[in-house]
């Protein structure tokens, strides 16, 4: 087994030479430095107020310069890695030091590789139900802020930054960005996100999102979001069926027995009940928000 160095400047086993068959990080040997790591991360705090030492933030720098460097380790053991210390630390703090972390990074494919895998995490795994049910609901200033910085690093890949928006029911957002995708040059993988944010919109996760669906009085901009993605999808495609069978259902008698001035009425009303509410979705400015997506989407081009 490789001989492991647990030092701020080499927190992973000591490489082997690759082989074609097997990568050169055991399982074990993974498992044993991020136990060790998570250990030394939450002692000796100087800070009280913070629930983990320098030594944490140090580590997430050279992970991410060690998957910078090693795609095959990143492709072989990255998304584990993210979960088993999401397992053995707070998912938050890890979600948002990496996205923290991520945010100035130069190489935009890395990114955006990055941020794929950070997303299909956040989106799929068990270990992380607490940190989706904050997303979702937004509740705090804290919850409104954590929104905030993973979304300037989502901004990095297009397709997981709408399903960061639909996460946290900000659906209106979600269809501007969805609106924006007519700038994006839509390439084989591009379409291979949109299908699997179609297969994942009809987990158990996103129950709460379909069931959004029956009031098509208030999501009217959800309905168009996951049209503007199926006006994407190539016809002949599995999850063009899906989403459009999907949007089938949508109820479609509001337009036969709902007048145009009771609708607007209820829209009024609850324009008026947001204002009053102490939402703090209301001190996220969006319009701030879609201008970084745009500089971030540019460095892509």
């Amino acid at each position: 087994s490789p001989t492991l160095l647990i030092t701020a400047n080499s927190p992973l086993p000591l490489r082997k030479k690759p082989n074609k068959q097997q990568h050169q990080y055991t399982t074990e040997a993974v498992l044993l430095v991020l136990q060790v790591f998570a250990l030394i991360s939450t002692s000796n705090r100087a800070n009280t107020d913070r629930n983990y030492n320098d030594y944490f933030t140090k580590f997430i720098i050279v992970l991410m310069d060690l998957f910078r460097t090693d795609r095959g380790l990143l492709e072989a053991r990255g998304s584990f890695i993210i979960r088993q210390l999401c397992m053995l630390l707070s998912p938050e703090d890890i979600y948002k030091t990496l996205s923290e972390t991520l945010a100035n990074e130069p190489d935009t494919n890395f990114a955006a590789i990055m941020v794929k895998i950070l997303s299909s995490i956040l989106l799929t795994s068990t270990e992380l139900h607490d940190l989706r049910v904050k997303l979702k609901n937004l509740q705090t200033t804290e919850s409104a802020d954590l929104f905030v910085c993973l979304y300037k690093t989502w901004c990095h890949n297009p397709i997981a930054l709408v399903a960061l928006c639909f996460l946290s029911q900000n659906y209106d957002h979600a269809c501007k960005l969805v609106q924006l995708f007519a700038d994006i040059e839509v390439t084989v993988d591009f379409l291979i996100e949109i299908d699997k944010l179609v297969q994942l919109l009809e987990s158990p996760i996103f129950t709460y999102l379909r069931l959004a669906l029956l009031d098509v009085e208030n999501n009217q901009t959800l309905i168009r979001a996951l049209c503007g993605l199926l006006m994407l999808l190539p016809g002949k495609t599995d999850a063009f069926h899906v989403l459009r069978r999907r949007l089938e259902c949508v109820p479609n008698f509001i337009d036969k027995f709902t007048s145009l001035d009771k609708r607007v009425a209820n829209l009024s009303m609850n324009a008026k009940v947001n204002e009053t509410t102490n939402d703090p979705r209301k001190n996220i400015n969006f319009d701030e928000l879609q201008q970084y997506y745009l500089a971030i989407q540019n460095k892509h081009v």
